[in-house]
């Protein structure tokens, strides 16, 4: 989980991260800024990133996101990734940070995703 003004890390091989603690119940709140990162041991081949549900504040044309997820410097917003079941696909090189960024103004739903990272040995994969 995601937490305002924090920075977390998460070891464990699967899991579920939602944008805040309230999710989906209320919006997210304002003024947000914090970081969960994904530690992925030496032996991992790599990791995935499933986007379950995703809304935040919409993107605007001249100016870009106000409030964004930002995924190996990617920054998402608006409904980008609302494509239930799109899978980001990260190589693993140690570690994943997701940051999440909202402003003072305007809130949405947030987001669910879950992750799994798979070794070589597990994914049967050459």
């Amino acid at each position: 989980m995601m937490l305002p003004g924090k920075t977390q890390q998460i070891t464990h091989q699967t899991g579920t991260i939602v944008s805040h603690r309230w999710y989906p119940r209320r919006s997210y709140p304002n003024d947000v800024d914090s970081t969960l990162r994904i530690e992925v041991p030496h032996r991992i081949l790599f990791l995935t990133v499933t986007v379950t549900d995703f809304e935040l504040e919409s993107r605007y044309p001249q100016d870009g996101c106000y409030d964004f997820l930002k995924i190996k410097g990617h920054k998402y917003c608006g409904s980008e990734l609302a494509s239930t079941g799109r899978t980001i696909y990260v190589p693993a090189t140690g570690a994943l940070s997701l940051d999440f960024h909202t402003d003072v103004s305007s809130q949405a739903d947030g987001f669910l995703l879950e992750y799994q990272y798979y070794s070589k040995f597990k994914c049967g994969c050459n």
